[in-house]
């Protein structure tokens, strides 16, 4: 996974203001992620071979946990994911999962948001993914004629003119009411527009999806088995590949209702929902990586250089020291801390 370094663009250096401004503010972008990560080779490199065998072979599960606590480099790890799938033109769409109406429970109304949110190389949504392959609009027509579907039918409507087609390819007529059959229904929109993305060349369709944790903040038993239930069914599209980014919470409350369930018989479980918590073991655990005092260094390294970069100005002598002295005896010694804490050292000590 290549990307620009700060070596590369000392001649520009909005780039380098734009990923200070990302990191200053707390919200991480990809640019930011790339250009100031450190020993992250290992885990990109397995993740880009659950990719490859995705790609290749279709294997099953098609599914990676990335597991962390909070503020140790999932939400980093997920931007360099962005940047890698940016630079190669693979489609993917990113997610936060909560415990009410953004849960996985309710598929039917994460799917048509989803749709609209995709990104598709420098387009985003369904409808520009789909007008912007100028030069596939045969490959296209001819993928809806022979799929015969809701989506395709809806598709080949949208791009003959009816505007009011696009809304439903997106599959916004599922999201109400809350029929468990819309479930079904809007899965099939999923994996069909993957599909159609797979046959032109682009793999399918990646799905981030953070904070998966807060499964455990749904209101009862039967919120987690329809999120269990869909997350198993996620893991076996042909053409979906997902990354789930997990705190240690995730895995605790998986490990109950597995007991509750045998001790229950499985009643009302269904076979998608018990296999996701009898098997998720099966599923490979990505880390990122702990820093340690040398990863530290080098992180806080990176950063300054960025900031060289961007205000063409150098930094007092020791600043680095104090900055890790202060992380140091910080409690957590998380990634995220390190990172603000040198940004504001930064911004006070740079004249």
């Amino acid at each position: 996974m290549t990307s620009r370094t700060v070596h590369d663009a000392k001649a520009l250096p909005n780039e380098f203001r734009k990923a200070i401004r990302h990191l200053r503010s707390g919200v991480p972008s990809p640019a930011a992620a790339r250009l100031i990560t450190v020993g992250t080779d290992t885990v990109e490199h397995d993740l880009r071979k659950r990719e490859n065998a995705w790609i290749e072979s279709g294997f099953r599960p098609q599914m990676a946990f990335v597991l962390g606590d909070w503020g140790f480099g999932k939400t980093h790890l997920r931007m360099l994911l962005v940047d890698s799938f940016l630079q190669r033109g693979i489609p993917f769409v990113q997610d936060s999962v909560d415990g009410k109406t953004g849960s996985l429970a309710h598929l039917h109304r994460a799917v048509p948001r989803w749709m609209e949110s995709i990104q598709v190389g420098d387009h985003t949504g369904l409808r520009p993914a789909i007008e912007a392959e100028r030069q596939h609009q045969r490959s296209i027509r001819s993928w809806c004629a022979k799929r015969k579907s809701a989506f395709s039918n809806n598709l080949m409507r949208a791009i003959d003119g009816r505007e009011w087609a696009w809304s439903l390819a997106a599959g916004h007529q599922f999201q109400f009411p809350d029929y468990s059959y819309n479930h079904s229904k809007a899965l099939e929109i999923l994996e069909d527009f993957a599909s159609l993305l797979a046959s032109l060349s682009k793999a399918g369709i990646v799905l981030m999806l953070d904070e998966a944790e807060n499964v455990s903040r749904q209101h009862d038993i039967r919120g987690r088995r329809k999120t269990y239930d869909t997350l198993w069914k996620l893991a076996g599209q042909r053409h979906l590949l997902s990354f789930v980014f997990v705190t240690e919470r995730f895995f605790q409350q998986i490990e109950e209702d597995k007991q509750r369930g045998t001790r229950e018989g499985w009643s009302s479980w269904t076979t998608e929902a018990k296999d996701f918590v009898t098997k998720s073991d099966s599923i490979p655990i990505a880390k990122p990586p702990r820093l340690n005092s040398a990863l530290a260094g080098a992180l806080v390294d990176r950063i300054v250089d960025v900031y060289r970069a961007a205000f063409r100005c150098s930094p007092p002598e020791g600043l680095k020291e104090e900055i890790l002295d202060a992380w140091h005896r910080t409690a957590t010694r998380s990634v995220r801390l390190l990172v603000r804490i040198s940004i504001d050292a930064l911004d006070c000590s740079v004249v």
